[in-house]
């Protein structure tokens, strides 16, 4: 477990649990699997949605979510055969997009070493190198400020915390779509992990979705991808379960 330092093995858990077979699984290969089974109200749309639906046919979507590090995974499903796509995309490198992201990046780098560029290294740490980038600066013209007015930042709109989340966000979008752009998930971008969903109505509000879409040329063909949050906190548990299921099935 790369972020946790665990180390473990399918034949001592199955010689521990009393069982023939252990299978080990990514956890975003779990998210993959249940998400053709979520509900309605397991979801929630992030930012607007496209308004024509995907053509039928072969379907491919990716799966984004920071936590201790950064998942990335997704599928393709083509009928009623689908084929987890279990990468590590969270280690690609951290890409800033302006100045104040250069300065992140450069805290990062002074921090843990001049070589320090790892996307999902800057999930764990970001929120110390975000506040100390930062801390003197004010809110430019074109900047997102969006606060959460739900609770989570209780210094409102103009709040330091308010400012730091907005970054995380706004960087968060950026990747998803690259992502989204690298793997050519037209079907959606699902975001996953125990993160988000605390900060739902903050990331609704954030410029997750514009820095998604900002990809120049092909802007209208990111217009075209959703995006949306599973807020189901047992959506790996199910997942796993749907894998059990299937190699019952078998």
């Amino acid at each position: 477990m790369t972020n946790l330092g665990w180390k473990f093995s399918g034949e001592e858990l199955a010689a521990a649990l009393g069982t023939d077979r252990v299978l080990l699984i990514n956890d975003y290969e779990a998210i993959a699997h249940v998400i053709p089974v979520l509900r309605a109200n397991d979801l929630r749309d992030i930012g607007l949605q496209p308004t024509r639906n995907p053509q039928p046919g072969r379907e491919t979507i990716a799966i984004v979510g920071p936590g201790t590090g950064l998942g990335v995974g997704g599928y393709v499903r083509s009928g009623k055969e689908l084929l987890p796509l279990v990468t590590e995309g969270g280690h690609a490198d951290f890409a800033p997009a302006d100045d104040i992201e250069v300065e992140i990046l450069n805290n990062l780098r002074a921090r843990f070493g001049p070589r320090f560029q790892r996307a999902d290294s800057v999930w764990p740490r970001s929120g110390k190198s975000s506040r100390r980038s930062l801390r003197n600066r004010e809110t430019s013209p074109g900047e997102s400020n969006s606060a959460n007015h739900h609770g989570w930042c209780a210094g409102g709109p103009s709040s330091f915390c308010a400012l730091v989340l907005s970054r995380f966000c706004a960087i968060l979008g950026a990747v998803a779509g690259n992502i989204a752009l690298t793997m050519g998930a037209k079907q959606g971008v699902f975001l996953a992990g125990g993160i988000l969903p605390v900060v739902a109505d903050f990331l609704a509000e954030s410029e997750f979705r514009a820095r998604f879409e900002a990809k120049g040329r092909f802007a209208s063909y990111m217009k075209n991808i959703p995006t949306r949050l599973i807020v189901n906190d047992d959506a790996g548990l199910l997942g796993a379960a749907v894998v059990l299921r299937n190699m019952m099935d078998r």
